[in-house]
């Protein structure tokens, strides 16, 4: 499920700059301006840049506008020519954020092994007390704790996410 949802943004951030990089590319050949676009349409010329740059998508009434301005199909400016699903791109930003979070779980580790240590050879007896105090030993612990715990979520979701970087199979019926 994780692994769909995960497909479907990367598809849907990939139409979103399909669909900016077409317009960019369509009023270039056209030689106009973003101003001289956005006047034509009726916007700003942020909003423009925002489509051209894949930050927002044109509403329904704004792709038929510019699809009628550059003489196409609003499939067209949707499709265009795609941007295919790069595998070996993000097989390596997995594998590269694996590694990330195998480092910061051993950094977790070496740091409770640490406070360990610390605490054991420290010498001194520690008395039980009935508050908590905060010292550097507690936070160092606390600290290595917390770089354990991240590590070992972000871990597991790496290795729920690494069979999930290739497009879902069709299913049959």
């Amino acid at each position: 499920m994780v692994g769909k949802r995960y497909y479907l943004l990367v598809r849907l951030w990939a139409v979103t700059r399909n669909v900016g990089q077409k317009i960019k590319e369509l009023r270039k050949a056209r030689g106009t301006t973003q101003e001289e676009l956005a006047f034509a349409l009726r916007v700003s010329r942020q909003i423009v840049s925002r489509w051209e740059t894949g930050l927002s998508v044109p509403s329904g009434e704004n792709l038929s506008a510019l699809a009628k301005y550059f003489g196409v199909s609003i499939e067209t400016l949707i499709e265009g020519e795609g941007i295919p699903f790069d595998s070996a791109k993000a097989k390596k930003n997995a594998k590269i954020f694996f590694w990330v979070s195998a480092i910061v779980f051993c950094l977790g580790v070496a740091g409770l092994i640490a406070s360990f240590a610390v605490f054991y050879f420290d010498g001194k007896p520690n008395e039980p007390s009935s508050t908590i105090t905060f010292t550097p030993l507690g936070f160092s612990f606390a600290l290595a704790a917390t770089f354990v715990l991240v590590g070992v979520v972000l871990l597991v979701y790496s290795l729920l996410k690494r069979h999930t970087n290739e497009p879902p199979k069709p299913k049959r019926k």
